[in-house]
């Protein structure tokens, strides 16, 4: 009898590691899938912009008007595109201090939102030329005279923007967001890109998963050999 029933334990632990390795084998393949999926849907419909802007003059004087021409680029599909500039402090409008913005952008909140369809291959100039206030030691925390700029964007398909409503975008996040802080006095830049939260979610959690399937995997087959060593003795 206790033979018949160390082989009933026997047999089930059999089991318990074949139904082990089958939800191993499937969530490694679940993973794999999701990742691919993940992959083609960006490939399929890939919304993706950049900023350039030539380079300032490296000595500024107050009250000078420098050539400062930033472009955004569309390098995707068609989207939807809004940007948001600061000029050394938020609270100075920098409408004020930079020429031929373009009558296409609405304001709406912080942000100015470029009413037409941003096509692929098409690029946008945001201004071209930029005056350093009279009073810009003053108002300058440091030496450095900042300019930021924040260009987003959303894929156009499926999506209709409401420009009548004070969040046109209707609270979705951005697909791609790039952010450029440009310093006036010395030409630099430094990209301070925020990368949508959304990304690498399903794949994250795949992962998850299929670390703890490996690791009830490993525990069972510990306990079945473990379980053979002492019937052996």
């Amino acid at each position: 009898m206790i033979k018949k029933g160390g082989n009933c334990i026997k047999n089930i632990k059999i089991k318990l590691i074949i139904i082990g390795t089958i939800l191993f084998l499937v969530m490694s393949v679940s993973g794999i899938l999701a990742a691919s999926n993940q992959g083609t849907r960006a490939v399929k419909n890939p919304v993706n912009i950049k900023i350039e802007a030539n380079n300032a003059n490296k000595v500024v004087i107050p009250g000078e008007e420098v050539s400062y021409v930033p472009k955004v680029l569309n390098i995707g599909s068609s989207c939807y595109l809004r940007v948001k500039v600061s000029y050394i402090k938020d609270d100075i409008n920098f409408l004020n201090y930079v020429t031929n913005f373009p009558d296409t952008f609405i304001k709406r909140g912080d942000y100015y939102y470029y009413t037409p369809v941003f096509n692929p291959n098409e690029s946008i100039t945001l201004f071209d030329s930029v005056k350093i206030p009279e009073n810009a030691n003053e108002l300058a925390s440091s030496n450095e005279l900042v300019l930021t700029i924040i260009a987003e964007a959303i894929q156009e398909e499926g999506f209709e923007p409401d420009y009548s409503s004070a969040d046109p975008w209707k609270g979705i996040v951005p697909e791609k967001n790039t952010g450029i802080i440009y310093y006036i006095n010395d030409g630099t830049q430094k990209d301070t890109t925020k990368k949508n939260p959304k990304t690498g979610d399903t794949i994250d959690v795949y992962v998850i998963t299929f670390v703890l399937s490996a690791i009830g995997l490993i525990v069972i087959m510990i306990t079945y050999s473990n379980e053979n060593k002492k019937q052996s003795y």
